[in-house]
């Protein structure tokens, strides 16, 4: 493996700043600290294992519920295994780990080598499950050293990612991908990518467990479970999700004329700060809109509400006729399979490459790309055919429940067999 050589090089250029940082800034920086406090329960963990272990990594929250979700599937076929759940945000929080099919759960340092040594010697794990676009080539490095079988589950690359286009992490990748002992594209329409950089021959897209998460998520919450959101009557709900400030330069100049058509407006910011905040509360002055702000509750009968709690989005979809999903002016689409399931057409910017369900979505013409002025009200405009729009509120669902069961046909394409 030459290139897994030149990348540690390159990490070894890196390390004495990265060092410097820890020793300096440790009481400043909450990543120094965690990885040392990780180091420590890693050590003190002492519980006898006596069945296979199953490593699953995810690199944030999304990512955690593919787990999940493929965990669900792997304890009810393989009761007894051993669950080691990694991530690597420090944006997820204790509380979404602490789950009982989860038997112990860790954060990852960075990926230099040597640093998973401790991992691998007290877990002994059997397999080892990568998520989504994740690559962490000194991790699977070590799993092959140590003749540990690697997956990647619901895998995704894109023709203009930097792994196809750039020639020196094109190869990084294609080392890794032809170690692995079988890769699962989170869509069929990726096989050929894939295939392009590794000759693995076991590549079968088993789908994206993230739908089989966003259906547990909402048809298993709590039925005492309320957003405190209210539709007024006879009046649409447009949802304006996960945005950011570019999302409101391009949309906020047409919000006056939806207003003035009847529609509500919910805006749910990407993140929910003071300083994000402030941010859209001055983007809707200068378009001279009104508003109320969600914690607030000081003008209910505004037609903008700007919601600053977290942990409704995904609820709140469903009392909503149309939805604008950000990170398509930003960097990338943020998730569409939500308020799909709730069957709303979508709108977004021009940045989904990444996303094969957004991409899928747009050729049935289900999702929209904003690209001129106008063009937002232009997208709201089909709640005016009520057939048309009850038609495609259909299609879309029926998308949906379609692509779910992805984390069982992963376990039984490449788990199965392992796991006898």
């Amino acid at each position: 493996m030459i290139m897994i050589h030149v990348y540690n090089f390159i990490l070894l250029l890196i390390y004495p700043i990265y060092k410097i940082l820890e020793l300096f800034y440790l009481s400043r920086f909450d990543f120094f600290q965690i990885r040392r406090k990780e180091i420590r329960k890693i050590k003190d963990f002492t519980q006898l294992i006596s069945g296979k272990v199953i490593w699953l990594h995810a690199a944030s929250v999304g990512e955690l519920d593919q787990c999940k979700s493929m965990i669900h599937v792997i304890k009810k076929e393989s009761p007894g295994v051993f669950i080691l759940q990694t991530v690597f945000s420090d944006s997820v929080q204790n509380k979404n780990l602490e789950v009982d099919f989860i038997d112990f759960y860790c954060r990852l340092p960075l990926d230099f080598a040597g640093n998973y040594d401790l991992i691998f010697k007290k877990f002994h794990p059997n397999l080892l499950i990568i998520t989504a676009w994740d690559l962490w080539p000194n991790l699977v490095h070590t799993a092959i050293k140590r003749d540990v079988k690697v997956f990647f589950a619901s895998a995704t690359l894109h023709q203009g990612s930097g792994r196809i286009r750039n020639p020196i992490i094109r190869k990084l990748t294609s080392e890794v991908l032809n170690k692995v002992t079988g890769i699962s594209p989170s869509n069929s329409k990726l096989i050929p990518i894939f295939s392009s950089l590794t000759q693995n021959q076991k590549i079968e897209s088993a789908g994206d467990s993230r739908f089989d998460s966003v259906i547990q998520k909402i048809e298993n919450r709590n039925t005492d479970f309320s957003t405190g959101l209210q539709k007024k009557k006879n009046s649409p709900v447009l949802i304006l999700a996960s945005t950011y400030n570019q999302c409101d330069t391009f949309i906020f100049p047409d919000l006056k004329k939806l207003i003035e058509s009847g529609f509500q407006i919910w805006i749910f910011p990407h993140k929910v700060d003071e300083e994000r905040i402030r941010e859209i509360q001055m983007n809707l002055k200068k378009h001279d809109l009104t508003y109320s702000i969600f914690s607030e509750n000081q003008n209910p009968d505004s037609s903008i509400l700007v919601i600053d709690k977290i942990g409704i989005l995904a609820y709140s979809y469903e009392l909503a006729d149309l939805t604008y999903v950000g990170g398509g002016f930003h960097n990338r689409i943020h998730n569409v399979i939500e308020p799909a399931y709730f069957g709303l057409p979508i709108a977004t910017g021009p940045k989904i490459s990444h996303a094969a369900e957004a991409i899928d979505l747009h050729n049935e013409g289900y999702l929209s790309i904003l690209e001129n002025p106008g063009d937002l009200i232009q997208f709201c405009s089909i709640i005016q055919d009520q057939k048309l729009y009850s038609e495609t509120k259909e299609k879309i669902k029926l998308y949906v429940q379609k692509n779910k069961g992805a984390s069982q046909r992963f376990y039984d394409q490449f788990l199965r067999k392992e796991l006898k």
